[in-house]
Formats: structure tokens, C-alpha cells, sequence
């Protein structure tokens, strides 16, 4: 039983593990935690809030209740005087919702607007000794300014008002008999945050479905060109290689997408190229095969007697047993050099030598053609590069020269340096190549307007694949009835080679 690939349309697919679930998961944990921490601070801002605003109310209060206060504590007043101020003092601190009290100079409670119930919570006739200090430094800036107020903190000893919000206050400049009063107020946040966190809640929950739907829109915007490439993936996978999808730009799923297309279409280019040389390489070995089958068929049935004729037959039979041979030899060089298993012997290489070399070798064909071969280079120059694979591609390039420049013609040789390498060029005065046969010259089995039989299409694929080892670039410039150039730049080597 065939398995099915992760690619394959077929293959299972857990809907909660998709890239879409998994952004709008993580796009909504975002959102939530961000909307927490929200409603944390806040909670926490408006609790030191309502203290604030507790302590500054009670600094107000204090203003009035001061003045009243000294007539509590003045000196001469009757008992029913005294009594009369107390009831106005106690009616007051009620409908302020505080607790008030009145203190002499010695930090002693005079007055308490507490009940006594339970026994206890009357703190009349008893010092305040947690707050001495703070009763000290509220008449003392009372007796600069004619008021002070202070928010107490509890200091040494008892404190009776826990964690209550106490507010001291002084007044009268030049009061015989200073009275501090106290005001005293409850913690008062949990009414606040009572009343705002239900709007917080509702705030929060709009938020999430905000966030949802935008989380789900924003998946589907960032997970569809990557959907669409696995569905291409997919469709690769199952042999259909020129795959386009839509969506390329400037972005990281832009490039992603534009990388996706340019593999599939070297995959398919790839593919249609194998193809290519699947079908030449069979269309290449038909006609020496025919040969070979052929006369040795005819050998082996002595349909051939004549002793001449059975020469000329295993002769024929030896050239294309050659030319196959070379063919696969070119195939198998040309692969080597595609892959990069050629390593180059780099090294300063004479020019003039070289050119000689090549023009030595292609003496007895150009004789045989009628074609003079003639030298253009200066004297001295050096070339940076292999010089058996530099020799290989003039001679690839010579020789292609040389088939297609008529008896009487004229071949080039030539080289000069080009700072901070050199140029090296093969140029004949041949019939020239049509301008729409000028793309893919170098590409595999391509002749340019060499007549069929004249060689296999692969010596300007080598070259060009040499030349790219060499980090140089090949060009060709050519003119119908006039010629044909074919340049070869090179770059220079290291320093100490171009003797620098």
C-alpha cells in the first residue's frame, strides 16, 4: 500500500494544527494577555487613585472643622458651650462620612466622634501616642503659615485607626489654645473599582471579539500565498513542474512566492533540458549506430566478399564506433564541468605560446580548408588560467571558426590585455550567424548556421561552462555575409601573479 505524501492532496490534515488556527490562537493570546495586564494597571491605578482622592477630601474637610475645633478648646467656654460645639462637630463628621477628632497640643483626644460602641472606640481623655510626632509637625507648620495639614503616618505606639486614611490639621496663628483635629476616613477604593470593572469586563470582551475577527482575518491574508504554494508543491510532486503562483512582492511571503516560482521554473526548464538531451543524444547516436548495425550485419552474413569493400566496411565502422565515443566523452566533460567537479591548474599562462599552440594544431585542417589562420597578441602579456583548459576552449572555438569560413578565408587568434585581466578572441570571415540564432548559441546540440554532420552542438556549451569556471564571460558579435567574433574575458589573478 502506497503512502500517502504530507504534500499529496490526499494526505490527512489536522484542521487544528493548520498556520491559520495557529495565528489566530497566538494573535488572540497576544490580545488577551495585553488586555490583562490592561485591566491589572488599571485596577491598580484607580486603587492609588481613590486613595489620593480620599486624602485630598479630607484635606478639605479639615479647613472648616479647624475653626470650630478652637471653640472647643477655648478658654472660658461653659460645659454647656463646650457640649453645643461637640453636637455640631459630631452631626458633621456624620454627614462627611469621616470619623473626627480633636486633640490638645500634647497629642491628648479632647473629642471623638466615635459612639463608644463597642467600649473602647471612644479615644477621649487618651494620647495618640502613635502619632505624637505628626501632631508636633502640624502645629509647628501651623504656627508659621496660620494652617497646617499633614496626611499622618503612624509612628511608635498604638495606632487605633489601622489601615484608615488620617488627615491632621492646625490652625489659628495666635490661638491661645491650638486644637489639632484628626479626620478619619475608611479605604474607599473597592466602590470605585465596584463601578468601573463591569465597563473593564465588557471592554475586554469587545476587545477579544475585535481581536478574533481580525486575527482571522489577518490569517487568512498571511496564510493564503502560503497555501497556494503547498497546493503547488502539491501538484509538483505529482509531475506537473511549471507551476506560477500569484502573490510575489517586496515582502517575506512576496519573496517567498518569487523564490517558489523561479525553482519551478528551473525545475521545469531542468526537466524540458534533460529531455532535450535524452532526444538529441538518441537523435546523435541513431546515424553511427544505423552505420555500425548495418556493416556489421553485412560482415557477419558475408554479404560483403570483396576484400576492399570489407575494409572500407570495418573502416566505417572504427570512424563512427569514434565518433559515438567522442560524443559521450563531450557529454561526460560537459557534465563534470556542470556539476564542478573540474578543478582548474590556475596559473600565469603566455599568451603568445598558447595562441600558437592552438594554431599548430589546426594546421592540417585549415590547410585541407583553404583557410589562413593568422596571430594578433602583444608581446609578453600573460593570461590568469588553466592552460589546458584555456588551449580547449580556443580550440572548440577555432575549430567551429574554421568550418564555417569558406576556402580563401581569413581566422583570427587573438589576445590583449583588458586591466585587470585579459581578453582573448577568435574572429573568421565567414557567411556570419542570423541574428535570431545568436540566443542559446551555447546551449547543448545548438550549431549556429553550421551545416548538419558538422560537429555534435556541444563544444560552445564546454566553452561556455570553462569560461564560467574562470570566472570570465564569453560573448559572440556577428554579421551575416561578414563575420563572426567571438570574445572571451577573463579576470586577472592574485597580485603577485599579474606582478604587482
Amino acid at each position: 500500500m502506497t503512502a500517502l505524501s504530507p504534500l499529496s492532496p490526499g494526505a490527512p490534515r489536522s484542521r487544528w494544527t493548520s498556520l491559520r488556527v495557529r495565528l489566530i490562537a497566538s494573535h488572540l493570546a497576544v490580545i488577551l494577555l495585553a488586555l490583562s495586564l490592561i485591566l491589572v494597571i488599571s485596577a491598580v491605578s484607580l486603587r492609588i487613585y481613590a486613595r489620593e482622592v480620599e486624602v485630598d477630601r479630607l484635606r478639605d474637610l479639615a479647613v472648616p472643622l479647624v475653626a470650630e475645633a478652637q471653640l472647643l478648646l477655648a478658654p472660658g467656654r461653659d460645659r454647656l458651650a463646650r457640649e453645643a460645639v461637640a453636637e455640631v462637630l459630631t452631626n458633621q463628621a456624620a454627614a462627611m462620612e469621616i470619623r473626627l477628632l480633636v486633640l490638645d497640643r500634647e497629642g491628648v483626644v479632647r473629642f471623638d466622634s466615635a459612639s463608644g460602641d463597642p467600649p473602647g472606640e471612644n479615644l477621649e481623655g487618651r494620647p495618640l501616642t502613635a502619632f505624637t510626632g505628626a501632631v508636633e509637625r502640624v502645629l509647628a507648620r501651623a504656627a508659621l503659615s496660620g494652617l497646617g495639614r499633614i496626611v499622618a503616618q503612624p509612628g511608635e505606639g498604638e495606632n487605633p485607626f489601622g489601615d484608615a486614611r488620617v488627615v491632621f490639621a492646625a490652625g489659628g496663628r495666635r490661638a491661645a489654645a491650638p486644637a489639632v483635629v484628626a479626620l478619619v476616613a475608611p479605604v474607599a477604593e473597592a466602590p470605585v473599582l465596584g463601578r468601573l470593572l463591569p465597563p473593564l469586563l465588557l471592554i475586554l470582551a469587545a476587545s477579544l471579539a475585535l481581536a478574533s475577527l481580525a486575527g482571522y482575518l489577518l490569517s487568512r491574508w498571511i496564510a493564503a500565498p502560503i497555501e497556494r504554494v503547498t497546493a503547488a508543491t502539491g501538484a509538483m510532486a505529482e509531475g506537473s513542474l511549471d507551476q506560477a503562483v500569484p502573490g510575489e512582492g517586496g515582502d517575506e511571503l512576496g519573496r517567498l512566492v518569487a523564490s517558489f516560482n523561479a525553482m519551478s521554473r528551473r525545475v521545469a526548464a531542468t526537466a524540458r533540458a534533460q529531455r532535450d538531451l535524452l532526444a538529441n543524444v538518441a537523435h546523435e547516436l541513431r546515424t553511427p549506430l544505423t552505420s555500425v548495425r548495418g556493416y556489421s550485419q553485412a560482415l557477419r552474413d558475408e554479404v560483403i566478399n570483396d576484400p576492399v569493400e570489407r575494409q572500407a566496411a570495418l573502416s566505417l565502422i572504427g570512424s563512427e564506433a569514434e565518433r559515438m565515443g567522442r560524443l559521450i566523452g563531450r557529454l561526460l566533460d560537459l557534465a563534470r564541468l556542470e556539476s564542478g567537479q573540474t578543478r582548474l591548474a590556475m596559473g600565469g599562462v603566455p599568451a603568445a605560446p598558447l595562441l600558437v599552440s592552438v594554431r599548430d594544431r589546426l594546421r592540417p585542417e585549415s590547410e585541407r580548408a583553404g583557410v589562413h589562420t593568422r596571430i594578433d597578441v602583444a608581446e609578453g602579456l600573460i593570461v590568469w588560467g588553466d592552460a589546458e583548459r584555456l588551449t580547449q576552449v580556443l580550440e572548440n572555438l577555432a575549430t567551429n571558426a574554421l568550418r564555417a569560413t569558406p576556402m580563401g578565408g581569413e581566422i583570427t587568434l587573438g589576445a590583449a590585455a583588458k586591466l585587470p585581466g585579459a581578453r582573448l578572441w577568435v574572429k573568421d570571415t565567414g557567411a556570419g550567424i542570423a541574428p535570431e540564432r545568436l540566443a542559446g548559441l551555447f546551449d547543448r546540440f545548438r550549431r549556429g548556421d553550421l551545416p548538419e554532420g558538422t560537429g555534435f552542438g556541444l563544444g560552445l556549451a564546454i566553452v561556455r561552462e570553462l569560461v564560467t569556471a574562470h570566472g570570465g564571460t564569453v560573448a559572440v558579435a556577428s554579421e551575416l555575409n561578414a563575420g563572426t567574433t567571438v570574445t572571451v574575458e577573463l579576470p586577472g589573478g592574485p597580485p603577485e601573479a599579474n606582478g604587482s
